[in-house]
């Protein structure tokens, strides 16, 4: 690996240390940003349409600013694995895994990990003072 591609790999990790650390400002950037284009668009009722579909427990952020947050991460990542080849194989591995893996907890929910469950133990019985 050269030492441009080893300088440049270092500059994407901390750029992806940066955004993890300062996820709240990013959102908060990224919603603003999306709020004042919609609305200039005349598009935000789309938006709060979506927005509505969506479970409040699931997420508290707008929908718009998420969506360009989690692919800006991925796109580092995915620059980094450019940027060393050698873990291409690796990581489609994992990243194929991980996606099977929640289809399939997704698709079948009966077949979830559940906690063993015990048989009640049996006590010996209890003996006297006297020996009886």
């Amino acid at each position: 690996m050269g030492r441009w591609a080893l300088l440049a790999l270092l500059l994407l990790l901390l750029a992806l240390l940066l955004i993890g650390a300062y996820d709240e400002q990013t959102f908060s950037f990224l919603t603003v940003l999306w709020q004042r284009l919609l609305a200039a668009s005349s598009l935000h009722h789309l938006a709060a349409a979506m927005q509505q579909d969506i479970n409040g427990g699931i997420t508290k952020r707008l929908l718009p600013a998420v969506v360009p947050y989690a692919a800006l991460c991925i796109g580092i990542c995915l620059l980094q694995l450019v940027l060393a080849p050698a873990q291409w194989r690796m990581a489609v591995k994992l990243y194929t895994g991980t996606l099977a893996s929640k289809l399939a907890g997704d698709a079948m929910p009966a077949m979830r990990c559940r906690p063993p469950q015990r048989a009640p133990q049996r006590l010996p019985p209890a003996r006297r003072a006297n020996g009886v």
